[in-house]
């Protein structure tokens, strides 16, 4: 069941990213390698996916978590479910021994930049669409 629930808010989502998530992969196939690989939290509001944070915990020799993805349904937005999912994930990445976290944003991403700096990420460096963020634990 989590499996449908995350292809279906990801496809929702999809048009949202830039470019769309589908022109870049099959989301099908990403969901299931998130589902065996990646640290997943996931938030059910009545059932419902409201949004999930996908990290990755492997990086052995830098001890870094890597998020590499955020995605909460439009009808949760604002209302603390992202920070709530970023804050877990950060937590986990403290638990199992990470000195850091870091993910990519797209600079045209506002509102997930302005969330991300809230939570103490800063700026490590930038691409001319991208921009890579660290938080040091």
């Amino acid at each position: 069941m989590l499996r449908e629930q995350l292809i279906g808010l990801l496809e929702q989502v999809d048009a949202e990213f830039e470019p769309p998530l589908s022109q870049r992969l099959c989301i099908t196939t990403y969901v299931d390698k998130m589902l065996v690989n990646a640290v997943l939290f996931p938030m059910l509001d009545a059932g419902r996916l409201a949004g999930f944070v996908a990290m990755y915990c492997n990086d052995a020799v830098g001890r870094i978590a890597y998020i590499t993805m955020v995605a909460v349904d439009p009808a949760s937005r604002a209302t603390g479910v992202g920070s709530g999912l970023v804050r877990s994930a950060i937590a986990h990445a403290q638990r199992v021994g990470c000195n850091k976290v870091a993910l990519e944003v797209y600079k045209s991403n506002l509102s997930a930049l302005r969330l991300y700096t809230k939570l103490g990420f800063s700026v490590a460096r930038e691409s001319s669409s991208s921009a890579f963020l660290e938080l040091p634990l």
